[in-house]
């Protein structure tokens, strides 16, 4: 990646390396992303023009996401929370706080890219059912812990109890 869009590389599966497109588009030395919003190809990419998204990097979102899948980290609700007794409280706002890793590498991610829920949002074409279950389960307990509510939850089949 080096800020210029090469038609020739804008191709599956690389897609000239997010060049092609303003919202994955990172600047290089030289080229500045200046033709990038003319030439997304990337299907991937659910939001065209960086500006109309809320996540500032969709593509490495989406990236980060696949590898917790590929690598077995996340698998679905029931597996990933569910079976390993995941319990929504507030330890979910420190650092490797809840001890499950699934949701503590998600929780990782949350603010970099831009908030959970909108990054599953612009991005929700290329991410998984069983993805997006998991980062909703994830993302209601950080609404929840954020509103200031005592209470904890469990995770069961997708949601919050």
């Amino acid at each position: 990646a080096d800020g210029f869009c090469d038609a020739a590389n804008n191709v599956a599966p690389c897609f000239d390396g997010g060049d092609c497109c303003a919202s994955s588009c990172l600047y290089g030395d030289v080229y500045s992303c200046s033709k990038a919003a003319l030439d997304c190809l990337d299907e991937r990419v659910h939001s065209e023009y960086m500006e109309m998204s809320d996540c500032s990097h969709p593509i490495s979102f989406i990236q980060y996401i696949e590898q917790l899948w590929s690598t077995n980290i996340c698998v679905d609700v029931q597996a990933s929370m569910t079976d390993q007794s995941f319990v929504c409280t507030d330890k979910i706002l420190i650092i490797n706080g809840t001890g499950n890793e699934c949701v503590d590498r998600i929780v990782s991610v949350h603010e970099q890219y831009g908030s959970l829920g909108n990054c599953t949002l612009d991005t929700k074409y290329s991410l998984s059912d069983e993805a997006q279950n998991v980062i909703r389960v994830v993302n209601d307990c950080l609404s929840t812990v954020n509103a200031g509510s005592s209470d904890t939850h469990a995770a069961n089949d997708g949601g919050t109890k």
